[in-house]
């Protein structure tokens, strides 16, 4: 079983993009933050991705510093660069959440009938 749960920031807005054949996707990144040895605080970023209407979902619902939650599986990818090969990690998005946030503040979380978010297989998700 291959899962992973985030939940954590966005790092800066998701950037809505087209492959050569016409799919769509989202790429972002979020931060998230725990307390380490000696009460440190520790930071670790994830590179994600969101294909088709999850994408477009999280293009028009977050924004940089917003509170966000996805679950999806790690993906290990390589490419080369001058003549390296360059190996990275992203999580392949199945489901994206709105959360509470921290300080008192609070995301909305939509209804299901004024923010349908449609999976793949045609369900609805929040």
């Amino acid at each position: 079983m291959n899962t992973i749960i985030i939940e954590g920031r966005l790092t800066r807005d998701p950037e809505s993009k087209t492959t050569p054949n016409g799919s769509s996707y989202a790429t972002f990144y979020i931060a998230d933050d725990r307390i380490g040895k000696n009460n440190e605080k520790k930071t670790t970023f994830h590179s994600c991705i969101a294909w088709g209407k999850k994408g477009e979902f999280v293009c028009q619902y977050f924004t940089k510093g917003k509170p966000i939650n996805v679950i999806g599986n790690l993906q290990m990818n390589k490419y080369e660069k001058d003549g390296q090969e360059i190996t990275f990690y992203q999580v392949a998005v199945d489901q994206v959440n709105f959360v509470v946030g921290d300080s008192g503040q609070k995301t909305e979380k939509p209804q299901q009938n004024n923010l349908p978010f449609p999976d793949d297989d045609g369900g609805l998700s929040f």
